[in-house]
């Protein structure tokens, strides 16, 4: 994301007006951007901070996930397993 130009982007999104006050603005990244282009955080601790908070919303995720008995996980190759919980949920109408 960085090297796309991930900084360019937040600090655009500001030229444009768009402050960090926004709700957007504080999500995952672009608030650690908006600390960068205020001088509060280096290029190498952004970084650093937003691989450690993206971990963390992803194990808050795992967590949620783990916990919703309706969630059937299997793994790529066990397309049988899939096909039997397509079918199952077709025939149940769907949702």
């Amino acid at each position: 994301m960085m090297a796309r130009g991930f900084v360019d982007e937040v600090r655009s999104l500001r030229e444009r007006g768009y402050g960090r006050e926004l709700r957007s603005m504080k999500s995952i990244g672009y608030a650690e951007i908006n600390d960068l282009l205020d001088g509060r955080m280096t290029l190498a601790d952004t970084v650093e901070k937003i691989k450690t908070v993206t971990k963390q919303y992803a194990k808050r995720q795992m967590t949620w996930f783990r916990k919703n008995k309706r969630i059937h996980w299997f793994r790529s190759g066990e397309r049988e397993i899939l096909r039997q919980l397509l079918q199952r949920w077709m025939e149940d109408g769907g949702m």
